[in-house]
């Protein structure tokens, strides 16, 4: 976890992405550029992998979003481990949706949604590795740092 005084931790940088927003990732997770579009951004390494996501104007509801994405979701072998209103550091509508999924290989997702000044962006922090290394020590500490550490566009 970043220190009292913000350092970042040995190991971690804080990435400044270009549409505003900031977050504390491990150095071994390399900047994979945009995903789908031009609001959405790419991490990965060590086998996990993180899309930053964002749209300006946020829906009515972090959770009602995540239950309609479920409800149109075709993996292989799904299976919901959660699906559920959080809040999440300051912001109150925000959800959690954690699933498994894969045919040859089970991966692993949880995709945090939350939604920032007052409607104005809503997010998707949306992780991805084997389930296997999901508790992995790394990937834990990665993913812990960066909730920890995330900061939305002003």
């Amino acid at each position: 976890m970043p220190g009292k005084d913000g350092a970042v931790p040995a190991g971690y940088r804080t990435v400044h992405d270009a549409s505003g927003f900031s977050i504390v990732l491990p150095d071994w997770m390399a900047d994979m550029g945009r995903a789908y579009d031009a609001t959405s951004r790419n991490f990965e390494g060590n086998g996990l992998k993180l899309m930053v996501d964002w749209t300006v104007g946020a829906g009515d509801s972090a959770l009602a979003d995540w239950q309609d994405s479920e409800r149109t979701q075709n993996w292989a072998n799904y299976k919901r481990i959660q699906l559920k209103g959080i809040t999440y550091r300051d912001w109150t509508n925000a959800a959690d949706w954690e699933w498994t999924y894969g045919s040859s290989t089970t991966n692993h997702s949880l995709n945090r949604g939350f939604v920032t000044g007052n409607g104005k962006y809503g997010y998707a922090l949306y992780w991805t590795s084997t389930d296997a290394d999901w508790n992995s020590a790394a990937n834990t500490a990665a993913r812990t740092i960066a909730f920890a550490t995330f900061q939305p566009a002003p």
